[in-house]
């Protein structure tokens, strides 16, 4: 009967919420809550035979920090296909790239990095969705941009082919060789 009476006492009273807090801002909001949420979004296709990493049109994302405490979560979702085993794929902020693995001799350390059968892909038309996230904490209040960039398999054996939304094959069947699309979602989150 006593937390039916407190509960009745609680539900009784009531509280006046000052006109300064009618209209939040982003200061106001309680660490750990999403401020803002951009995303980019691919839907046609992409391939590269660079060894080098080079931007994937449309997945890039800017986004300007409200406050230099906060932090920023990234998440992205990526369809990828190679005709020789392996692909090449990383994360970029304002140019660098970001969330690798702790460099090993000559090992591949990229957060997109993949290998796939090589029949499965070419024959088969199998493509591959990665998904990653990361948070990061730039420290600043200027914008910053991400970005997906690609290549192909490093050592250029079998004449690679790194492809984004799409399979090797590409044949024009309505059972195989399914198109994608990829995303790069930003979330500011209070800090």
């Amino acid at each position: 009967m006593s937390n039916a009476r407190n509960l009745a006492s609680f539900l009784g009273t009531s509280t006046t919420v000052p006109s300064s807090k009618l209209s939040l801002t982003t200061a106001d909001m309680p660490t750990g809550s999403v401020l803002q949420v951009l995303q980019a979004v691919k839907t046609d296709t992409f391939s590269t035979t660079s060894g080098t990493f080079v931007q994937v049109p449309d997945l890039t994302v800017t986004i300007t920090p409200s406050s230099a405490s906060n932090k920023i979560l990234i998440t992205a979702s990526i369809a990828l296909a190679s005709n020789y085993f392996a692909w090449h794929c990383g994360l970029f902020q304002d140019g660098t790239e970001i969330g690798k693995a702790d460099a090993a001799s000559n090992r591949p350390v990229s957060l997109f990095n993949g290998i796939d059968n090589q029949t499965d892909q070419t024959s088969h038309g199998k493509a591959s969705y990665i998904t990653r996230e990361l948070l990061v904490s730039p420290s600043t209040t200027s914008a910053i941009t991400f970005d997906i960039r690609a290549a192909r398999r490093f050592d250029n054996l079998g004449s690679p082919v790194t492809y984004i939304n799409r399979s090797h094959p590409d044949r024009d069947t309505i059972s195989y060789d399914m198109r994608f699309t990829s995303t790069l979602t930003v979330r500011e989150i209070a800090g």
